[in-house]
Order: structure tokens, then C-alpha cells, then sequence
């Protein structure tokens, strides 16, 4: 399945959004130049950085004709800071590049051969190691539960994990490409942007990675693209942020993208399962992480007949497979197996520093 790898040296669009990241881009952007990969640009998007950053990007890289630069008024979030991104690409496939990353030289022609391989691939993701302690596996893709709760092949020591090219429900944003050809083919007449801007940041790469399915594209690893990565420099320190923006976001996609007998099914488990998980937070004291969960799903219900009208049309217009063909890659709900993925998250924010905690 993966083994015609030729390369055509497509152009490739890599998009990095920075907001206030001027100790961390400088690297990024480096790394990124240094790709051993003909073809391709950078679209460097800021939004409304207030350190510098902006400026110094431009004062160093902006001679090079490889580099195109925009600028926000305001923070536009992950989502359409990247949807701007996007507008502004040439390339026949587009890649998402977190700015705290910093890349191997053939990062990029590994994703292209991999990309090429089979026309049913619609999203690649890199395979990234964490930036403070390479020998440590950040994410390798990812899978969901049918609540929506992702599990992350990743937080394990070694290189040699996870080296096969393999079919996964989701892709970490932090280094993903996608077709355009993918991108063209699944909007059929919805709104052409990558990500609903209503998610601000966080679980934007599932709700991509599960209309890409309905749509009947493949998300896979590519396992000899290397990425390194700092990890959640923007937001470890805004733990109620953190946690609404992904309670919020986990709802609203189960809302848009199952079929109306499975959302029947699994979102009034979800909500359950979330209030078990504010009362969780309240328990250890963490009350801006109760009061976030609350506050996300009355958002969802203030904001529910939006949300219908978008899932009306993913369910008309881009839906052309049915739900078992998605939820085959997902994982039956097990409270004792998100208990164990809570608690590894935790530990691993403790043991480094970088707060994980959902």
C-alpha cells in the first residue's frame, strides 16, 4: 500500500503562526530553511505578536525570497490564524508548523514520499520527539475514544517506537501536511477554510482528521519525518483556558461529525463523563478546572444551533462514507483507561515541566 514512494517535489506551503514566540522562532524558522527540500515556501503568519517577534523574523530571514510574512491586528487563535495561512499558500500541499519546532533536514521529503504513495492519503503527520530530551517520543498520530477523549501514541523514551507508516484517527498539529487536492475535494461547496474558526486552539487537528474520513481520506505517521518540539509554550501556564478550549472543542465535534445515531449515543455520555472530570479537577483542588468544564458546555449550549447548521453541512455535503468506516479507528469508551490517561498526563507534566493536563 505504501510502497510506490516517488517524489515529484511538489510545491510545498509551510505555514508558521507565531504569537509572542521571540525566544523560540528564530530556531524554527532556521531549521526550516536548512530543509533538504527543493520546493517550497514559508508562509510566516503573526498574531499580533507584542514581544518582537514579528520584527525580528523580518530582520533576519527577510531577505530570503523563500519567506513570505503576514500580520494580524489581533490574536486570531490557532485555527484562523492558520485558515489565513492557508488563504495565502501556493503550494499543492499545505503544512501546519507549530513555531516552538525545529526540523531534520529531510523532514519534508519524507512527508512528500509518504504523501505520494497512495491517493487515499489526505493528511500526513510528522513524527515528533520533544525538543528538551530528543530521545523522548512526543506523538507518533493519535486515536480518539467515541467520546472524543484522544490517546497519544507518545510519552515513551527511545527512536526506535513506532517506525511503520501507519493509518491513525488524528495528526498532532504541531507538524502536519495536507493535500490540497484532499482540502479541495472535501469541502464540496462548505465553508473552504482548514479549521472552524470557533475553536480558537485545541482539537482543531481531530475535527480536520474526522471530516478528512467522512470525506474518505486516510490520516497517517510518517515515520522517518522527524520533528522536534517544545510543547505547549503558549498555553502550559493557563490551565482554565486550557481545559475549556478543549472540553468546548471535544463537544462540538462529536456534535458536527457523527451520525445522528451515534451522537444520540455518545454525547449525553460525554457531558456526564466531563462533569465526573470537573469534580475530579474541584477534588484536587484545581477549581479553575471545574469552573472551565462548566463554562464549556454552556457554551455549547447557547451556541448549539450554529453548531447544527455546520453539521448539517458536513452531514449533506462532505459525508461520503458511513460512521463505521470511522469508527473503526476509534476506541471503545473505558473509564478506567481515561483514569489511566489522565493520571499519565499528569505524571508526565510533573516529571518536565510541560503541562499536558487536559
Amino acid at each position: 500500500m505504501w510502497d510506490k514512494l516517488t517524489v515529484t517535489h511538489a510545491l510545498v506551503s509551510i505555514v508558521i503562526l507565531n504569537y509572542n514566540g521571540k525566544d523560540i522562532v528564530e530556531k524554527c524558522v532556521t531549521s526550516v530553511l536548512n530543509t533538504n527540500y527543493p520546493n517550497f515556501e514559508i508562509i510566516f503568519v503573526d498574531n499580533a505578536s507584542t514581544d518582537g517577534s514579528y520584527e525580528s523574523v523580518i530582520e533576519k530571514f527577510g531577505n530570503d525570497n523563500r519567506l513570505r510574512v503576514f500580520r494580524n491586528d489581533e490574536n486570531m487563535g490557532f485555527a484562523e490564524g492558520n485558515n489565513i495561512g492557508l488563504k495565502k499558500s501556493k503550494g499543492s500541499y499545505i503544512t501546519l508548523l507549530n513555531n516552538d519546532t525545529e526540523v531534520e533536514k529531510d523532514w519534508l521529503l519524507e512527508v512528500i514520499r509518504i504523501a505520494e504513495s497512495n491517493e487515499e492519503i489526505g493528511i500526513i503527520q510528522s513524527k515528533l520527539f520533544f525538543l528538551s530530551n530528543r530521545h523522548i517520543l512526543e506523538s507518533a498520530g493519535a486515536f480518539i475514544d467515541k467520546c472524543g477523549y484522544g490517546f497519544e501514541r507518545g510519552f515513551v523514551k527511545g527512536s526506535k517506537v513506532y517506525c511503520d507508516v501507519a493509518e491513525v484517527f488524528y495528526a498532532n498539529g504541531a507538524a502536519v501536511t495536507i493535500k490540497k487536492l484532499a482540502l479541495e475535494n472535501m469541502w464540496r461547496g462548505t465553508s473552504r477554510e482548514l479549521f472552524d474558526p470557533d475553536y480558537f486552539f485545541s482539537y482543531e487537528d481531530v475535527d480536520l482528521c474526522w471530516r478528512m474520513k467522512l470525506a474518505g481520506y486516510k490520516t497517517v505517521i510518517a515515520p522517518n519525518s522527524i520533528v522536534y518540539h517544545r510543547r505547549s509554550t503558549t498555553t502550559s501556564r493557563q490551565l482554565g483556558k486550557h481545559i475549556f478550549h478543549h472540553c468546548k472543542n471535544r463537544i462540538m465535534t462529536l456534535i458536527k461529525n457523527y451520525s445522528l445515531t451515534n451522537l444520540l449515543h455518545y454525547l449525553p455520555l460525554l457531558i456526564i463523563l466531563e462533569l465526573i472530570r470537573a469534580w475530579s479537577h474541584l477534588s484536587k483542588g484545581r477549581s479553575e478546572g471545574a469552573v472551565a468544564i462548566l463554562k464549556a458546555i454552556t457554551w455549547n449550549l447557547i451556541r448549539f444551533k450554529q453548531t447544527w447548521i455546520k453539521r448539517l453541512a458536513i452531514q449533506t455535503l462532505i459525508r461520503r462514507v458511513p460512521d463505521r468506516s470511522v469508527t473503526r479507528l476509534m476506541r471503545n469508551v473505558n473509564l478506567a483507561s481515561l483514569i489511566y490517561n489522565q493520571r499519565l498526563y499528569e505524571e508526565f507534566s510533573v516529571s518536565t515541566g510541560v503541562n499536558i493536563i487536559r
